[in-house]
């Protein structure tokens, strides 16, 4: 680190030192840059969409998964068919559920 002072300073008694800078004090954030033009709105809004959509897509396959396995192991088990018939609800009310969040999604990005 340079120094901004290189003179030197006498105490009370004498002594010549440099003085430091104090390294503790928080620097100041640097400014954030100008932007020379507005960010591109619909292109954001394109990703954005697209990632919801695609995540979306890729929970909803897990869950089907999952429940598709779950499934036959709890009929190999001779598991009660309200079991089955509750977890296939499950899968029903998380497809609702990500449809509406997407739809939502869309709304915020059409205003």
């Amino acid at each position: 680190m340079k120094l901004t002072c290189n003179c030197r300073e006498r105490t009370s008694s004498g002594f010549e030192y440099e003085p430091i800078p104090d390294l503790r004090r928080p620097k100041a954030p640097p400014e954030p840059p100008i932007r020379s033009q507005p960010p591109n709105l619909p292109s954001m809004r394109l990703k954005c969409w697209s990632a919801s959509a695609r995540s979306s897509a890729e929970n909803l396959k897990r869950l089907d998964d999952d429940i598709d396995i779950l499934t036959k192991y709890l009929k190999s088990e001779d598991a009660p068919k309200a079991v089955i018939s509750t977890l296939e609800g499950m899968r029903v009310k998380q497809h609702e559920s990500w449809k509406a969040a997407v739809e939502r999604i869309e709304k915020i990005f059409e205003e």
